[in-house]
């Protein structure tokens, strides 16, 4: 057993087995990659309604950078139980899944479009 199932209660390790078992089934580039990492349905769940409210402030003329969306994604893992390697490249990356799946596109091409590498990435 790894030492992130060990340290938990019963509970937490249930939630963290059926949260990766859900991303298993689905099988899609963003799935593996929460799989991967270990994130649980309720983090997921998280960084979804952080986009929401990326969107909603886009969408009101609001100026939000990458930087700033880096930082909030990586403050949802900071004091959980679940530790995950939420860095830079985990930010992008999880909204360049969702923006393969056709979701927050806007979001992904206003935080990214000037970032290096963007227009190579939404190609593949």
């Amino acid at each position: 057993m790894n030492k992130q199932l060990r340290d938990l209660d019963i509970e937490s390790r249930l939630e963290l087995i059926e949260s990766r078992q859900q991303w298993l089934f689905e099988n899609s580039e963003r799935s593996r990659m929460l799989f991967e990492e270990g994130v649980t349905f309720e983090q997921n769940k998280k960084i979804e309604n952080l986009l929401e409210s990326i969107r909603r402030k886009l969408a009101d003329g609001e100026r939000v950078t990458y930087g700033q969306y880096e930082k909030e994604v990586k403050e949802i893992f900071v004091n959980s139980d679940y530790p995950v390697n939420a860095d830079y490249t985990f930010a992008y990356h999880y909204l360049l899944s969702c923006f393969k799946e056709e979701r927050w596109v806007e979001v992904f091409v206003a935080l990214y479009k000037d970032y290096p590498g963007f227009n190579d990435d939404i190609k593949k």
